[in-house]
Protein backbone atom coordinates (compact mmCIF):
# COMPACT_ATOMS: atom_id res chain seq x y z
CA UNK A 1 0.00 0.00 0.00
CA UNK A 2 1.84 3.11 -0.79
CA UNK A 3 2.13 5.83 2.40
CA UNK A 4 3.17 9.24 2.34
CA UNK A 5 5.02 11.44 4.96
CA UNK A 6 4.36 15.32 5.83
CA UNK A 7 7.25 16.91 7.73
CA UNK A 8 7.10 20.00 9.61
CA UNK A 9 9.76 22.26 9.05
CA UNK A 10 11.52 23.75 12.29
CA UNK A 11 11.83 27.55 12.45
CA UNK A 12 10.73 30.24 14.98
CA UNK A 13 7.99 31.38 13.11
CA UNK A 14 5.91 27.73 12.84
CA UNK A 15 6.36 26.93 16.92
CA UNK A 16 3.05 27.83 17.99
CA UNK A 17 0.61 26.80 15.64
CA UNK A 18 -0.93 22.76 14.82
CA UNK A 19 -2.41 22.66 11.46
CA UNK A 20 -4.46 20.35 10.71
CA UNK A 21 -3.96 18.13 7.22
CA UNK A 22 -6.46 16.98 5.11
CA UNK A 23 -6.60 14.41 2.49
CA UNK A 24 -8.90 14.83 -0.20
CA UNK A 25 -10.93 17.32 1.86
CA UNK A 26 -11.14 15.12 5.48
CA UNK A 27 -9.34 15.97 8.07
CA UNK A 28 -6.45 13.05 8.51
CA UNK A 29 -4.20 14.33 11.03
CA UNK A 30 -2.08 17.63 13.26
CA UNK A 31 0.92 18.16 12.74
CA UNK A 32 3.49 19.81 15.04
CA UNK A 33 6.72 21.49 15.25
CA UNK A 34 9.32 19.48 13.74
CA UNK A 35 7.24 16.83 13.60
CA UNK A 36 6.86 13.71 10.87
CA UNK A 37 3.62 11.92 10.42
CA UNK A 38 2.72 9.11 8.18
CA UNK A 39 -0.16 7.86 6.35
CA UNK A 40 -1.25 5.24 4.12
CA UNK A 41 -3.04 5.97 1.09
CA UNK A 42 -5.02 4.37 -2.10
CA UNK A 43 -3.60 4.12 -4.94
CA UNK A 44 -4.78 7.18 -7.35
CA UNK A 45 -5.10 10.50 -7.68
CA UNK A 46 -5.00 13.16 -3.88
CA UNK A 47 -5.13 16.21 -2.70
CA UNK A 48 -3.58 17.58 0.24
CA UNK A 49 -4.24 20.64 2.25
CA UNK A 50 -3.18 22.20 5.58
CA UNK A 51 -5.70 24.38 7.17
CA UNK A 52 -4.84 26.31 10.58
CA UNK A 53 -8.38 26.34 13.25
CA UNK A 54 -9.89 24.13 11.43
CA UNK A 55 -10.87 26.58 8.01
CA UNK A 56 -9.67 29.74 8.40
CA UNK A 57 -6.01 29.91 6.88
CA UNK A 58 -3.78 27.32 5.89
CA UNK A 59 -2.30 26.30 1.95
CA UNK A 60 -3.10 25.89 -1.06
CA UNK A 61 -4.36 22.04 -2.34
CA UNK A 62 -1.61 20.49 -3.46
CA UNK A 63 -2.48 17.79 -5.96
CA UNK A 64 -0.17 14.33 -6.58
CA UNK A 65 -0.14 11.26 -7.24
CA UNK A 66 0.06 7.52 -5.52
CA UNK A 67 0.71 4.35 -7.10
CA UNK A 68 0.75 1.09 -5.67
CA UNK A 69 4.49 0.84 -3.93
CA UNK A 70 4.74 4.42 -3.98
CA UNK A 71 6.63 6.70 -1.07
CA UNK A 72 6.31 10.48 -1.19
CA UNK A 73 7.55 13.00 1.43
CA UNK A 74 6.36 16.28 1.53
CA UNK A 75 7.16 19.54 3.65
CA UNK A 76 4.96 21.56 5.40
CA UNK A 77 6.81 25.54 5.39
CA UNK A 78 5.04 28.35 6.96
CA UNK A 79 4.96 31.27 4.65
CA UNK A 80 8.14 33.91 6.04
CA UNK A 81 6.30 36.97 4.29
CA UNK A 82 3.08 36.25 6.08
CA UNK A 83 4.65 35.56 9.36
CA UNK A 84 7.17 39.01 8.94
CA UNK A 85 3.93 40.29 7.99
CA UNK A 86 1.63 40.18 11.23
CA UNK A 87 5.31 41.31 12.76
CA UNK A 88 5.18 44.05 10.94
CA UNK A 89 1.23 44.78 11.90
CA UNK A 90 2.32 45.02 15.49
CA UNK A 91 4.91 47.41 15.25
CA UNK A 92 2.59 49.10 13.22
CA UNK A 93 0.20 49.42 16.06
CA UNK A 94 2.42 49.67 17.96
CA UNK A 95 3.62 52.58 16.47
CA UNK A 96 0.67 54.33 15.10
CA UNK A 97 -1.65 53.71 17.95
CA UNK A 98 -1.44 58.11 18.23
CA UNK A 99 -2.71 58.14 14.88
CA UNK A 100 -5.06 55.69 15.25
CA UNK A 101 -6.99 56.84 18.51
CA UNK A 102 -7.17 60.49 16.98
CA UNK A 103 -8.65 59.33 13.92
CA UNK A 104 -11.29 57.29 15.95
CA UNK A 105 -11.90 60.43 18.22
CA UNK A 106 -12.44 62.43 15.03
CA UNK A 107 -14.47 60.66 13.60
CA UNK A 108 -16.66 60.22 16.51
CA UNK A 109 -16.55 64.18 16.77
CA UNK A 110 -17.64 64.60 13.07
CA UNK A 111 -20.52 61.98 13.08
CA UNK A 112 -21.59 62.98 16.37
CA UNK A 113 -21.71 67.06 14.78
CA UNK A 114 -19.99 68.05 17.86
CA UNK A 115 -17.40 70.76 17.41
CA UNK A 116 -14.03 69.83 17.22
CA UNK A 117 -11.03 71.07 18.91
CA UNK A 118 -8.78 68.71 17.11
CA UNK A 119 -6.28 69.71 14.55
CA UNK A 120 -7.81 69.37 11.44
CA UNK A 121 -4.08 68.67 9.44
CA UNK A 122 -3.40 66.81 12.17
CA UNK A 123 -6.70 64.35 12.49
CA UNK A 124 -6.51 64.13 8.46
CA UNK A 125 -2.86 62.65 8.88
CA UNK A 126 -4.40 60.23 11.11
CA UNK A 127 -7.20 58.70 9.28
CA UNK A 128 -5.14 58.26 6.31
CA UNK A 129 -2.52 56.29 8.46
CA UNK A 130 -5.63 54.33 9.59
CA UNK A 131 -6.51 53.43 6.49
CA UNK A 132 -3.66 52.32 5.16
CA UNK A 133 -3.43 49.85 8.55
CA UNK A 134 -6.41 48.52 7.87
CA UNK A 135 -5.95 47.82 4.38
CA UNK A 136 -2.79 45.82 5.34
CA UNK A 137 -5.02 44.02 7.92
CA UNK A 138 -7.43 43.09 5.69
CA UNK A 139 -4.89 42.35 3.28
CA UNK A 140 -2.89 39.41 5.48
CA UNK A 141 -5.76 38.48 7.03
CA UNK A 142 -8.54 37.79 3.81
CA UNK A 143 -6.53 38.13 0.71
CA UNK A 144 -3.31 35.93 1.52
CA UNK A 145 -5.18 33.47 4.12
CA UNK A 146 -4.48 30.41 1.48
CA UNK A 147 -0.90 31.23 1.76
CA UNK A 148 -0.29 30.65 5.30
CA UNK A 149 1.48 27.31 4.51
CA UNK A 150 3.37 26.62 1.84
CA UNK A 151 3.25 22.11 0.95
CA UNK A 152 6.08 20.90 -1.46
CA UNK A 153 7.34 17.38 -2.27
CA UNK A 154 10.25 16.84 -0.79
CA UNK A 155 13.67 17.39 -2.97
CA UNK A 156 11.81 19.65 -5.13
CA UNK A 157 11.22 23.13 -5.04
Amino acid sequence: MPKFKIYRERNWTSRIDQPDIYLNGEKIGRTHYGETNEFDVTPGSHRLQVKFNSAWGGSKEFQFNMFTKDMKTFCIERNKIISYGFLILLLGLVLLKRYIVIAIITLIIRTKGWSTAVNVEDSLQSVIYTAIYILLVVCFLFIGRKSYFKIKEAGQE
